[in-house]
């Protein structure tokens, strides 16, 4: 069609015929050029969001792995402080089991009854804390640096712990902490108060 136009042109010489005609073909093809960047743009877009689109079904299908798995371990962790609840709740050492922030999540009787009875303190009061308001910011601070310990080193280990007793003297307990696992994770820290140990009197 422009070849047509373009010989129209030739014959007619030019004049405002001729100008007019220089701008039609001028302006089609302005027109094509913006229609084809246009259609560049949408293609470089629809690909984006086929891209896009790809990505967040396979975000979505990482997520609900992950939510399948934590569900599972979720389940496992509630089995086992099911387990530990039961089974150790009755035992003749005092127990204690806190999360890895340090933070005391089960007790048993007689814990109750030897580090909190004597202090006015009850497991309402213990459970959920890191015990400072009971024994003391400092030894609170080297009972986390004892759970830290076993925990890095991913395996039980016994220690001399600093206490104290009901009058607020101080005393010290030959205690055993160890790593509870939930797999090959760990998941919390346990302690056994094995027995208190005698303090020689200073003359």
């Amino acid at each position: 069609m422009d070849n047509y136009l373009q010989i129209f042109l030739a014959v007619t010489g030019g004049g405002g015929i001729g100008f007019f005609l220089n701008y039609l073909i001028s302006k089609r093809q302005t027109d094509q050029s913006e229609f084809e960047i246009l259609l560049k743009v949408w293609k470089e877009e629809r690909d984006d969001l086929k891209i896009e689109r790809k990505e967040l079904l396979e975000r979505e299908k990482i997520n609900s792995t992950e939510i399948l798995e934590l569900k599972e371990e979720l389940s496992k962790l509630k089995s086992k402080m099911v387990l530990l609840e039961s089974a150790h709740f009755d035992l003749p050492l005092a127990q204690c089991v806190k999360d890895l922030d340090g933070t005391i999540i089960l007790i048993n009787n007689e814990f109750d009854k030897i580090f909190l009875a004597p202090y006015g303190q009850t497991s309402n009061s213990c459970v959920g804390t890191n015990g400072s308001h009971i024994w003391g910011v400092e030894n609170t601070k080297k009972y986390r640096k004892s759970e830290l310990e076993v925990v890095s080193e991913k395996t039980a280990k016994h220690f001399i712990e600093d206490g104290v007793d009901s009058e607020g003297k101080p005393t010290k307990w030959s205690t055993f902490r160890y790593p509870i696992f939930l797999g090959e994770k760990i998941i919390a820290t346990g302690l056994l108060a094995l027995n208190r140990l005698v303090i020689p009197i200073k003359e």
